[in-house]
Parts: structure tokens; sequence; C-alpha cells
């Protein structure tokens, strides 16, 4: 059951997070201070009428301030038998706005913000998109995916537990990469790399363009792969 908020009037947020145990979708980039939230309340039962009923109970927590907005999914009160629930954010937001954005048990996607991301997964996929300001992921059992828009590229913090991490990076970028995974392989492609100290297929360390911002990419069981925006 769809829930639209409005949008706060002459809101200007420097941050907004979002958290809850399922997935959290594409917060997008948008013209004006506003911040735009559609929560899709999603419950399951043994009839539909008790997935309605147990729908109109999941809770939302909002905290709206002129210099935050959070939202947090505290799902059905009390002892619930029989019955799943989960919401979905569908957020734009401020391209500048700040965001900190934790689940578990879903995916997370950012697209075009240009503001520092904040992203944290437990089982679920991480993807930020055309991603404008410093990203920082953590992540257990997901894949992660980094598509950086800034023609000089931004900082980047990446640790993963199970799961692959793709960086792309504009072929302008210049950067300092560190990339390093105990389980997989690492490859860095298609950019003008210059190795620094010994380089194994688990690690690999370097300046990409003469060197830049600092790229920090871990992961425990998995691939990392570092190549150029097409």
């Amino acid at each position: 059951q769809p829930l639209q908020a409005p949008a706060a009037e002459g809101l200007q947020p420097v941050g907004d997070r979002i958290e809850g145990g399922h997935p959290l979708r594409t917060p997008q980039p948008r013209c004006g201070p506003d911040v735009e939230v559609q929560a899709e309340r999603i419950a399951r039962a043994k009839s539909d009428g008790q997935a309605e009923l147990f729908a109109e109970r999941i809770r939302i927590a909002e905290d709206v301030a002129p210099d935050r907005v959070v939202l947090r999914d505290e799902g059905i009160p009390g002892v619930v038998v029989g019955a799943e629930s989960r919401v979905n954010f569908h957020v734009r937001v401020p391209a500048s706005a700040r965001l900190r954005i934790y689940t578990a048990n879903g995916d997370i996607t950012t697209t075009g913000v240009r503001g520092a991301v904040v992203l944290a997964s437990t089982n679920g996929a991480v993807k930020a998109a055309q991603a404008g300001g410093p990203v920082e992921v953590r992540s257990t059992n997901g894949a992660v995916t980094i598509d950086v828009a800034a023609s000089d590229g931004v900082p980047v913090d990446v640790h993963a537990t199970n799961g692959d991490i793709a960086l792309v990076l504009p072929s302008t970028a210049r950067a300092d990469v560190d990339a390093a995974c105990t389980n997989g392989a690492v490859a860095v492609a298609g950019l003008s790399f210059e190795a620094s100290g010994e380089q194994l297929a688990t690690h690999a360390r370097g300046r990409v363009h003469g060197g830049g911002v600092p790229v920090t990419l871990a992961t425990t069981n998995g691939d990392i792969h570092v190549r150029p925006r097409p």
C-alpha cells in the first residue's frame, strides 16, 4: 500500500538518513530544497485480508528538522505470527544532500547524488550511480557497484565481506588506489595506472593519472574490478 509523504515546505536539509530492515530504493536528485518520499508498505500473511490489516499496522518513524530528514522502518508492533512485512522507500533529495542509508535483507541504490553518501547493507546489493561526492560503503553478503561521475574523481571507501566490488571512474579521474581481497582477484583495466610497490593477484596499489583522491576497496570473498566509464 503506497504512502505518499508530502515534501516539507522550504526544507533545506544537510543530511538525510534512512533506516530499515528491507529494500531502500533509489534516492534520486531533484531541483529545489524539498525532499519527496514514497514509502511502500508490504505485508504477507495467510490471506489477503490479514495482509491488508498487517500492512496498515507497519510503523514508519519520521524525524524532520531544518537540517535533517530521518525515516525508519519499525515494522509491525507487538508479537506477530504468520506474517512478514517490509517497507520500500523511494526518495528524491536535493542533489547536494548528504545521505546515510542502512538496511538489512534488501538492496540500496542511489543515483546522481553530489553530497557525501554513507551506505551500509546486510544481505543486499549496494549501488551508487553517477556519484558526485564522497562514497563510503559497508556491505555483508552483497555486491557493491560504484559509478563515479565527478571528472576528477571522489574519495571512495568500500569494505565488503562476501561480494564483488566494481568501481567505474571517469577517464580523467586522478586517484590513489588501494584494492585488496582475500579470496578473489583484483583487476585495474583501461586506466592510466602507475603501480606502487609489490603487485599481487589479490592486491593492487598505485596511482591513476598521477594520483589524487583516496580510493580504498577491500573484500574478503569476491573480486574487485576498477575500470573507466564508457
